[in-house]
């Protein structure tokens, strides 16, 4: 197997690591002594209290030291503390007592950054012990996905998809797999429509944009990692997909979509990146915070907006709108831009914006439009 920067891969990646505040590993079936008690822990996690959690399923396990479930639950709640290695202890002590499925997902998680070839072995026998666990699926491409095994990945998200259609975590890293699997078209088929939909976030359009990358169209890239990311970041992250991209493996075989979306129509474009200069600079814009609520464009209301990018200085900003407008003049004429400061670990960006859509499905929409034209939109709800 090729070497790869498998730290670029867990960032790009929904992981479900171990984390000190939170995410919890699937819960136990329940068993035949103390349910209702271990309920309560369940529901101490649920609520953020893993402190709780784990007392409640030491008072189990002292009367019961290898009751499987209370086990579990242990492990649960060291998990959610953060303390993987006593997880790790507990979750085998579990799966020694005859735990299944919940003790292997547990165990595979905190296995997840430390040795992946283990937690992939742990959710292979999740998926052994219930195909049809979407969690364990997940967490199974991850794993792959981290070992830089990106088309033995496809599969199980896939089959984590056929499970749960509304798993984003398993669309939003099937897309990635198969973008760095060689399958590009398909990758975009996935993220596309991710990161110009009402849930999108910086870190799906992160991996839309590596998508964009292991598709040969690096401009486009620039332009959606602009919207979230100051320039030097940018460049940092296309030469990070670039390191990965290069030693990937080869494309998996063509597979049908598990759900269809639509794709989103983002053509090679030729024209220039938003942050170029022109070779006239005209009279600035002002900076503002927003344009007057009560005079928003034709046709709209006050509401919602979407941002274009993210720059160094009003100047770029007032370029990178004139590029938008000679790029895609049926979109933007007659439109003002919002051109707002924003502290970023103590430096001062300039994001370009755009308001007065009378919703998100309407900014979303208008998005698409933008994206279809060459240029960077996202639905501003940050």
């Amino acid at each position: 197997m090729q070497r790869f920067d498998s730290g670029i891969i867990a960032v790009l990646l929904l992981l479900g690591g171990c984390a000190p505040h939170g995410a919890t590993p699937a819960r136990a079936a329940a068993g035949d002594a103390s349910p209702d008690t271990l309920n309560v822990a369940d529901a101490a996690i649920a609520g953020g209290d893993p402190a709780m959690a784990l007392s409640v399923s030491q008072s189990v396990l002292a009367n019961d030291p290898n009751n499987p479930d209370a086990l579990v639950h242990e492990g649960n709640a060291f998990y959610a503390l953060g303390r993987c290695p006593s997880a790790e202890a507990v979750y085998r002590a579990a799966i020694a007592h005859g735990a299944k499925a919940a003790a292997q997902i547990g165990l595979g998680r905190c296995l997840l950054k430390t040795d992946p070839a283990a937690a992939a072995a742990s959710f292979a026998q999740a998926v052994a012990d219930d195909p049809t666990d979407a969690a364990a699926l997940d967490d199974l491409g991850i794993a792959r996905d981290l070992q830089g095994d990106f088309a033995g990945a496809v599969d199980p998200y896939r089959r984590a998809l056929q499970a749960d259609p509304g798993d984003v975590s398993a669309e939003v890293n099937l897309g990635l797999s198969l973008a760095l699997s060689g399958n590009g078209p398909a990758a975009l088929q996935y993220l596309g429509p991710l990161a110009v939909g009402h849930g999108a976030t910086p870190k799906i359009r992160e991996d839309y944009a590596a998508a964009l990358v292991a598709d040969g169209r690096d401009q486009e890239a620039q332009q959606v990692l602009g919207v979230d990311l100051p320039p030097d970041q940018v460049v940092s992250a296309m030469s990070g997909f670039a390191s990965v991209i290069a030693h990937a493996q080869r494309p998996v075989a063509p597979l049908p979509a598990i759900k269809q979306f639509p794709a989103v129509a983002v053509p090679r474009s030729a024209t220039r990146p938003v942050a170029v200069a022109a070779a006239v600079t005209p009279a600035p814009m002002p900076v503002r915070a927003a344009p007057p609520q009560a005079d928003p464009p034709a046709g709209q209301t006050a509401g919602s907006a979407v941002q274009f990018a993210a720059l160094n200085s009003p100047i770029e900003a007032e370029r990178a709108w004139r590029h938008l407008q000679d790029s895609a003049p049926a979109l933007f004429k007659g439109r003002m831009p919002e051109i707002e400061p924003a502290q970023v670990k103590g430096r001062t960006f300039y994001r370009l914006r755009l308001g007065g859509f009378p919703g998100k499905a309407a900014a979303a929409r208008f998005c698409g439009e933008v994206l279809a034209s060459g240029s960077a939109c996202t639905p501003a709800d940050f």
